[in-house]
């Protein structure tokens, strides 16, 4: 990342004008070693020794506009205040974004201090692993069916992990949460609350219940590093935190207008209805 500031950027070309982002994966390398490590001691120790110990130290995002497809998007989540985008590469989605796009976009991104994160279903491992080297994130979210051995290989070639972890819709109680945390903690893994969409796979909009999340956080997640995502808008996100506790969100639909367009005033709207989430 440049960090050259929100003000050196007042023009952004579009992708065929041939803005080329570097072909690399610098935030995975910048962000390896301690993920590395935890990985390591998992393999020699079972999960639960570390799940008072080693923790992965590196920047969580605090609000991410998921879904960006367009150079006037990342301008947008910039100028707003958010501190991270996310590229979609799973093919059903509205969303989904080619990697050789996707690496125009990362590049502004870079520049304007966003982190890169980059949303995954099932993807296998050497196409993931391809698509970050081709574009360049710092961040690797994975929405899928994903096995513990997957994300370990991913964490031990040195990529930070986001895992989702999907919930249900309706009312649910707070050890129902942590049972689904719980197999994925001590890996060295961020996690990210959404609703379960099915073969969606999230950006459906469907809210959780925000009451129980908080009485979990305040038990179980406290010191995690958790996001909340799913029914997430302008009008209801200072309600969800409240609410949740969040340290973070993640919005997709609830930026958009149509489906599938991101939305520079309702970006705008969101972040700042984020209170102090907002950078």
């Amino acid at each position: 990342m440049t960090g050259r500031g929100l003000e050196t950027h007042t023009y952004f070309p579009s992708v065929e004008e041939g803005f080329r982002g570097e072909k690399n994966c610098a935030g995975c390398n910048e962000r390896g070693a301690s993920s590395l490590a935890a990985t390591v001691l998992g393999f020699l120790f079972d999960s639960s020794s570390l799940s008072d110990g080693l923790k992965v130290t590196e920047r969580m995002f605090r609000i991410k506009i998921c879904g960006v497809r367009r150079l006037l998007d990342v301008e947008a989540a910039a100028n707003a205040g958010a501190d991270a985008i996310g590229l979609n590469f799973f093919r059903p989605s509205v969303r989904y974004l080619e990697p050789e796009r996707a690496a125009d976009v990362s590049s502004i991104a870079a520049d304007f201090d966003l982190l890169r994160i980059g949303v995954f279903v099932d993807e296998p491992l050497g196409s993931l692993l391809g698509i970050c080297d081709e574009v360049g994130l710092d961040f690797i979210q994975l929405h899928g069916h994903e096995s513990h051995e997957d994300v370990g290989h991913l964490l031990a070639s040195g990529l930070q992990v986001i895992r989702v972890i999907r919930l249900p819709i309706g009312r649910i109680e707070p050890q129902e949460i942590e049972d689904r945390v719980a197999p994925w903690r001590g890996m060295g893994c961020d996690f990210l609350l959404d609703a379960d969409a099915g073969v969606q796979a999230g950006g459906a909009g469907m809210r959780l219940d925000w009451g129980a999340i908080g009485r979990w956080n305040q038990t179980f997640g406290a010191d995690e590093q958790w996001a909340l995502a799913g029914g997430l808008t302008p009008q209801t996100v200072a309600r969800a935190i409240a609410a949740s506790g969040a340290k973070a969100v993640d919005v997709a639909s609830g930026v958009e207008q149509p489906r599938g367009v991101k939305s520079a005033e309702r970006i705008e709207e969101f972040v700042a209805r984020c209170g102090s989430l907002r950078r």
